[in-house]
């Protein structure tokens, strides 16, 4: 339920698993620093629902399913310095506003793992690091849908890259 929204999640659970079912809604900062994440099946959903200002701060370490941002209003999101991995579906999609990601970089691994810009979002300068080995789609569908990033975008050897829409780097 995207309208129970918690405020800010910090996951500090050193030598223990956090684990974190269906959709998981945060309307402010997100922060990991210590110990496993089980998020089979679930996704962490960041939904900016005041715009602003937000901060994430992740090892890149531990793996979630599946990360959104769909904001219902404008949200930047800071990530410098900090890394982000998904083993399923990493997705921008707005119904108001931009989401913006300044900094950081987004390691998407896994066969069958995506991409998918469906709306508005998904500007800024964070990086995406396609590192399956596998099949991967980036897809942009959606008469709003842009890829706007100036960050890097690499493709592990090995990896397909299918691209679904039009994207321009």
């Amino acid at each position: 339920n995207l309208n129970a929204t918690i405020p800010n999640l910090l996951i500090n659970n050193a030598g223990n698993t956090t684990t974190l079912v269906n959709t998981v809604a945060i309307g402010g900062n997100y922060t990991y620093t210590a110990g496993t994440i089980s998020s089979v099946g679930a996704t962490l959903h960041f939904n900016g629902r005041v715009a602003g200002a937000y901060t994430i701060i992740d090892t890149g370490l531990q793996a979630l399913n599946r990360i959104t941002f769909g904001n219902s209003l404008a949200a930047t999101y800071d990530m410098t310095g900090f890394t982000m991995t998904v083993s399923g579906v990493l997705t921008f999609s707005n119904s108001v506003g931009t989401s913006t990601i300044a900094g950081g970089t987004f390691n998407v691994g896994g066969t069958g793992t995506a991409v998918s810009y469906t709306s508005q979002g998904g500007v800024g300068t964070y990086g995406l690091n396609f590192q399956s080995g596998g099949a991967t789609t980036l897809s942009n569908t959606g008469a709003a849908a842009t890829v706007v990033t100036t960050g890097d975008i690499v493709v592990a050897a090995g990896t397909t890259l299918n691209f679904i829409g039009t994207s321009s780097f």
